[in-house]
């Protein structure tokens, strides 16, 4: 959902030639101590990170104002007197080391005297303080270069231990765009936690961030940039050592060249990547995802001394004990891993799990030669699918079925052949409902229910939802329609209304195992859900051209959703609070006399797995092929790719076996529940929750600003229900009749 990234401590001063004779002005704050919080998230290393800051700035020709251990009122006087002490033209820096918040897409620094979390948002909101406001009100003493220096990435200071969040606030925080000549460094990458220390008896006496950062500060000749880059690597190999992933980021908008000590005379500016760790760091980024041994050899042979070399060692010692499952041709010379346009199957990822049982063959050792073959993973049959799933050709089914036959979308290709060979494409009038053809032997009409215990995988052979396209005219369906409807059928009821897809019944585990790379701790206990009758799920998040729609009628508060400047049409409406999600869901209730609702988190978890465990409902990973996030960031030793920072038509991917499509990511969703820390007491049913925090409503799927994490099927987040935002949208629901009339 919204999306957590870190501010980073980082600071840089350059000499550039047109300011050399500017005045250099900072702003140093380190706060361990907060008087309403308890021993646990009281800080230690944070005032002598400042302190070690803001002598390296005094070397480097600063002029510092330092506070510790302040109070708002403190905070306010003290930034009053660097402000009046900025003139035109001048280089400033502010570097805050202390708690940090996100509140409703801003950020927050956390001040000494920072409310408890009971105290709620608003209280906080007027008693910490808006990093934001700080950038504008700086910009207005136009300084030439403003460098922010935020190292508050560290524990959330408002997450209950218990797994109760007391305010709606992920870890770390959100990056800002900086405005022009300012820089802002960020100690870690969005959803991650920034490290006080390596371990419990750590000695060194500065965050894993600043104690990379200090000598940096002091090196001659170093362009801040590079000194940015040096930064990221070297920490991002320091967290590795204990298992922890940092990746501290960066974002500017300078011009030129900026050094904060000078080059000597004679010599070339420092290079990113010059020697020792900083070399390393270059290298390893190049060979970190190699498979081959004799690469990861010859790296130690060069860089065993470094932080490097464990993860060379690890690495190489995963390739000697690590079988893939897929057969290299015997050309192939060792080399590292370029990127793939087409992914491994899951089978032959390291580490990742298989799909459900049934989904394809268990994977067997090719024979040896250029004709081993690979099962298909579900994500290379999804993308064949979709391209195919239309087509009026026997070849192109043949072959389609020639390939993938032994995945879930076989059966569906073998549906459609028998229809194209008898003729009997499925046709429906205006008011009448004709059978689809008889499915083959193999196939089943829908899954029974698993016993809550178990998660709920359909069989191989149940065809996903989608399939069996029922062409009428778009009017509410009647009960004879309704009762023959099984999990394949899509219907629309009213013109520019969603298009629905009928979801199997089942049984399935909520929430995610302790195991799960990104899990959090509201996402437990796991607790068995058994959703007794098939019901209707819009095929993707209700379009712009829907909304719009809704308001055309009468509807919807007349509320015209804001775009942002984008595209309308086909992509997913945003800017719409749960609130006027729930008015969109009265108005298509009431246009078509049908029970249209949002769907419960229960609902929305188990359409988002599509009847798998992993994650994601391809597999263990992610990449920016197959969803829409910040792909920038990797997860679970996935691949980075593209962060297109804006949202896409909904059928930019393909649809999940369910027949939905941006299950995860591209906007987050709304669904019906009240918010719980937790899923002590969820209803079995699979019900929404009416009881809890009901000021607060969850957000499910993660949108296309967020860290991978967070589009997980088991991710959660809420906020209150007043909330508009352009990475949030919603989905609808609808219940269907409860007998169905005979087939």
């Amino acid at each position: 959902m919204i999306r957590a990234a870190v501010f980073v401590c980082a600071a840089f001063w350059a000499l550039a030639p047109a300011v050399a004779e500017a005045k250099r002005v900072a702003f140093v704050v380190g706060i361990n101590a907060y008087d309403n919080f308890g021993p646990d998230l009281q800080l230690s290393k944070a005032v002598n990170d400042s302190k070690a800051v803001a002598g390296v700035l005094r070397d480097d020709g600063f002029q510092v104002i330092a506070v510790e251990n302040t109070t708002r009122p403190n905070f306010l006087r003290a930034w009053q007197r660097f402000l009046d002490t900025v003139a035109p033209g001048d280089m400033t820096a502010l570097y805050f080391s202390g708690h940090g918040v996100e509140i409703n897409g801003s950020n927050y620094l956390v001040v000494r005297d920072a409310p408890i979390a009971a105290d709620g948002e608003e209280v906080l909101k007027n008693s910490a303080l808006r990093l934001q406001a700080l950038i504008e009100r700086l910009k207005e003493q136009r300084a030439q270069v403003s460098i922010f220096i935020i190292d508050a990435c560290r524990d959330n200071p408002y997450a209950d231990p218990r797994g109760k969040r007391g305010l709606n606030v992920a870890r770390g925080l959100r990056p800002e765009e900086p405005p022009k000549g300012t820089m802002i460094m960020l100690s870690a990458g969005a959803g991650q936690e920034a490290l006080d220390a390596l371990s419990a008896n750590d000695p060194n006496p500065n965050s894993v961030y600043t104690r990379t950062l200090l000598p940096l500060l002091k090196e001659p000749g170093l362009e801040i940039t590079d000194l940015a880059k040096r930064v990221r690597g070297d920490v991002e190999a320091l967290a590795a050592t204990v298992r922890h992933e940092q990746r501290p980021a960066f974002y500017h908008e300078l011009s030129g060249d900026l050094f904060l000590v000078p080059k000597p005379a004679g010599s070339p500016a420092i290079a990113g990547g010059s020697t020792g760790t900083s070399e390393a760091a270059v290298a390893w980024s190049a060979t970190k995802d190699t498979s081959s041994p004799a690469v990861l050899e010859s790296f130690l042979r060069q860089f065993g001394g470094t932080v490097y070399a464990n993860m060379a060692r690890a690495r190489l010692e995963e390739l000697k004990h690590t079988q893939v499952a897929v057969a290299a041709p015997a050309s192939a010379a060792p080399s590292a891993r370029a990127p793939r346009v087409d992914p491994l199957p899951l089978a032959a990822r390291p580490g990742a799990a298989l799909p459900p049982s049934g989904t394809y063959p268990e994977p067997k050792q090719p024979e040896p030669g250029p004709q081993a073959k690979r099962a298909p993973s579900i994500y290379e049959a999804a993308q064949a699918w979709a391209v195919v799933r239309e087509t009026n050709d026997l070849d192109t089914l043949n072959d389609f079925i020639g390939k993938y036959d032994d995945t879930i979308y076989g059966p569906m290709a073998r549906q459609r052949l028998q229809e194209l060979k008898g003729g009997q494409g499925t046709q429906i009038a205006a008011t009448t409902l004709t059978a689809p053809p008889p499915r083959p032997p193999d196939t089943v009409t829908s899954p029974a229910p698993l016993p809550p215990s178990q998660h709920a995988t359909p069989p191989a052979s149940t065809p996903a939802v989608g399939v069996v396209h029922l062409p009428r005219v778009a009017a509410p369906l009647a009960a004879a329609e309704e009762g023959r409807l099984i999990p394949q059928d899509q219907f629309t009821e009213c013109a520019g209304c969603p298009e629905m897809a009928v979801v199997p019944a089942g049984s399935f585990l909520i929430g995610s195992p302790a195991s799960e790379a990104g899990r959090a701790v509201e996402e437990g206990p796991q607790v068995g859900v058994t959703l007794s009758r098939p019901f209707a799920v819009g095929k993707s998040a209700v379009t712009f051209e829907q909304w719009d729609a809704c308001v055309a009628d009468g509807g919807c508060n007349g509320y015209r959703a804001a775009d942002d400047g984008r595209p309308r049409g086909r992509y997913p409406v945003v800017n719409v609070s749960w609130d006027d999600a729930q008015s969109y869901v009265a108005w298509l209730s009431r246009k078509t006399s049908k029970p249209y609702r949002l769907l419960s988190e229960a609902e929305r978890e188990y359409v988002a797995r599509a009847g798998t465990t992993t994650p994601f409902w391809w597999g263990s990973s992610i990449s920016s092929r197959q969803a829409n996030y910040d792909g920038t960031i990797g997860y679970a030793g996935g691949e980075r790719g593209e962060f297109r920072q804006k949202p896409l038509a909904v059928d930019s991917f393909p649809a999940n076996p369910f027949g939905l499509s941006d299950v995860h990511g591209n906007v987050s969703e709304w669904v019906a529940d009240c918010w719980r820390g937790s899923y002590q007491g969820t209803p079995a049913n699979g019900a929404a929750s009416t009881t809890g925090d009901c000021g607060r409503r969850v957000l499910r799927g993660g949108s296309w600003y967020d860290p991978p994490q967070q589009l997980r099927s088991a991710a959660r987040a809420a906020i209150y229900p007043g909330f508009r935002s352009n990475k949030i949208g919603f989905r609808v629901a609808r219940s269907l009749a409860d007998e169905p009339a005979p087939r």
